[in-house]
């Protein structure tokens, strides 16, 4: 199940506003909070955020990596 959030969720709040934005990646992606339907992982310095499968697709591809040669 994903959830979507509105533009006003990502908005700083009071109490995040005055701490410096983060300077790296990996800063980034210590501060980010959970984001359900997404995987979020660092690449080569980059901050990737990709949507999670669905089960449909993961039973497909099981199928065709279990298919014989």
């Amino acid at each position: 199940m994903t959830s979507r959030r509105s533009h006003a969720h990502l908005r700083p709040s009071p109490e995040t506003s005055s701490q410096p934005l983060p300077g790296t990646a990996r800063e980034l992606f210590d501060a980010l909070p959970q984001l359900p339907g997404l995987r979020t992982e660092i690449i080569d310095g980059r901050l990737i955020a990709s949507p999670v499968g669905t089960p449909e697709h993961a039973r497909i591809a099981m199928r065709l990596y279990r298919r014989p040669p």
